[in-house]
């Protein structure tokens, strides 16, 4: 391979990697879009609140479920045992 081959290759690979950092940029640009119309996050700092808000919800009701359903469970299982 010359000194021209290698300069030619090394070309193609910087287009190459030129081409697939503006497709990475642009998938970037369209999930913070996304991000902004569905969650009304303008950044990934707010996005990263906001998931971090709704897991500690999603715990909270979690844990409220389990406790009401062994409640439900406590006072009708028996029952709903009977019926089958």
């Amino acid at each position: 391979m010359t000194d021209l081959d290698s300069v030619i290759e090394l070309k193609k690979k910087v287009k190459d990697l030129e081409r697939d950092k503006e497709r990475a940029q642009g998938r970037i640009d369209q999930l913070l879009k996304s991000l902004k119309n569905e969650f009304s996050c303008s950044n990934i700092e707010t996005a990263k609140e906001l998931l971090e808000e709704k897991q500690a919800e999603m715990k909270r009701l979690e844990k409220k479920y389990k406790i009401q359903y062994a409640a439900f469970m406590k006072k009708w299982g028996a029952k709903l045992e009977k019926t089958d």
